[in-house]
């Protein structure tokens, strides 16, 4: 791992806006894992049309609905994603999202 960050879409209304910033910086063939936790929702407006190109579409994620992906940059085909639309959902399912990784 080379980089964490943290966005959070809740509290901070300028926090889509960065993680856009942050995903249009990233080089093609980058390897990106993100995961949502709490309440992601409330401010992600600026960050949904990037994530939907990387094949992560969360615009219909609601309340404490809860979302996964692994992405390379440049290749929306290798994406894998989950998500749960909202927190009744989110909480019916367990485990709630399990990511497993593994590389060479």
């Amino acid at each position: 791992m080379q980089q964490v960050r943290n966005f959070n879409t809740y509290a901070d209304i300028g926090a889509a806006a960065r993680l856009r910033d942050y995903i249009g910086g990233l080089s093609d063939g980058t390897v990106l894992v993100a995961v949502s936790c709490d309440e992601a929702s409330t401010y992600m407006d600026a960050a949904e049309a990037t994530l939907t190109g990387l094949g992560a579409d969360v615009s219909d994620v609601g309340w404490r609905g809860a979302w996964a992906f692994v992405a390379e940059i440049g290749d929306p085909s290798k994406t894998v994603f989950d998500k749960e639309l909202s927190e009744i959902s989110a909480t019916e399912r367990q485990p709630l999202i399990t990511v497993s990784l593994a590389g060479t």
